[in-house]
């Protein structure tokens, strides 16, 4: 009798060290991940995890991006009502770099995200940035984009600006008739290009975008292709401020007047070349856990969409098995990095 209950239990020992060989607890799971399709604002993502112990388990992820290290100033203009402080909240802004401002306030009136956006009185409003490599537009591959809702087209309402003297400099604008404007100068030689008239209307929220990749330039309002243009004159590394909503020369200081949102500065990339859709939130890096209720099926299969993203933005997946309904829960790590690019058309 002793003799077969020392079998049983040698039996059993073999068969639990046989099923922990070939069977993973969930702590242990290395799942692996794919992207099997996408849309502008979401992925379809694929997990495959085999074998595993218990069949009480869920599919979690941790999801990165909505901005990257392209972006060197994002301004989101958040914050109460009449605040006068902004800040550069791009994925990597510079240490300690000052945006100093000049009588320009958070308004909570408008906002086309946050509830806020920046006022700008038409007369002595703007921001500005000590000259840095950070925005050098002289590399050839750049995008400027911004909302903007116009209140006054009595005079030219300048976007931005940056210059070092009045024979080299660059400026992107709204013109009296309701087009966007860019105008590039180098060493006394101009190349602009402008959209339609009626493009930008008064009291109304519009995305423009300035972008130049190699000897092409663009403009886009709404993200529809305004202008375009083939010029191989290419703005200097400029010295001077870089001023949002303003600029210095002496035959057009050409103040914005009303309300800006969300701009962004991006250098190396060209972020739109033809037509895109248009983000639906704010821009801005952000890193957040999804939990899902989907469970693999009993080929340990899974598929998962992750939505609510931003047109456009490089995002990184990793995912996880998870316990589920068990009071003693024990998840595996975050593992299989995949990194995607939602579309922007």
């Amino acid at each position: 009798m002793l003799k077969n209950k020392k079998n049983s239990i040698l039996w059993l020992s073999l068969a639990l060290l046989l099923t922990a060989g070939s069977v993973a607890e969930a702590k242990n799971a290395k799942p692996t991940i794919s992207i099997s399709s996408e849309t502008t604002t979401s992925f379809a993502v694929s997990v495959t995890q085999k074998k595993l112990k218990s069949k009480k388990t869920r599919l979690s992820f941790l999801v990165s991006g909505g901005d990257d290290d392209y972006s060197k100033l994002l301004l989101h203009f958040n914050g109460s009502n009449g605040a006068t402080t902004v800040s550069n909240e791009c994925k990597s802004p510079l240490a300690g770099r000052t945006i100093a401002n000049n009588n320009v306030t958070v308004s909570t009136d408008q906002g086309k995200f946050g509830g806020a956006s920046a006022f700008f009185n038409g007369t002595s409003s703007y921001l500005a940035l000590n000259d840095h490599n950070d925005w050098n537009f002289s590399g050839g591959t750049w995008t400027v984009d911004a909302w903007v809702r116009v209140n006054s087209l009595t005079g030219e309402r300048t976007v931005f600006s940056q210059k070092t003297d009045a024979t080299n400099n660059i400026r992107g604008f709204v013109k009296t008739d309701g087009s966007l404007s860019l105008a590039v100068e180098n060493s006394g030689t101009i190349t602009s290009l402008t959209s339609d008239a009626g493009k930008i209307t008064l009291n109304n929220w519009h995305h423009v975008a300035f972008v130049e990749s190699g000897n092409d330039y663009y403009l886009f309002v709404d993200g529809v292709k305004a202008a375009s243009l083939v010029s191989s004159v290419r703005p200097a590394d400029l010295t001077g401020m870089l001023v949002v909503g303003y600029t210095d020369l002496a035959d057009e200081t050409a103040p914005f007047s009303g309300y800006l949102d969300e701009f962004r500065f991006t250098n190396g990339k060209a972020r739109w070349t033809n037509n895109f859709n248009l983000a639906q939130k704010a821009f801005g890096y952000s890193q957040a856990s999804v939990n899902s209720n989907k469970k693999l099926n009993s080929k340990g299969k899974g598929t998962v969409t992750i939505s609510d993203l931003i047109p456009g933005m490089e995002y990184t997946i990793k995912a996880r098995i998870r316990k589920y309904g068990e009071k003693s829960k024990q998840d595996s790590n975050y593992s299989s990095l995949k990194t995607g690019t939602t579309d922007s058309n």
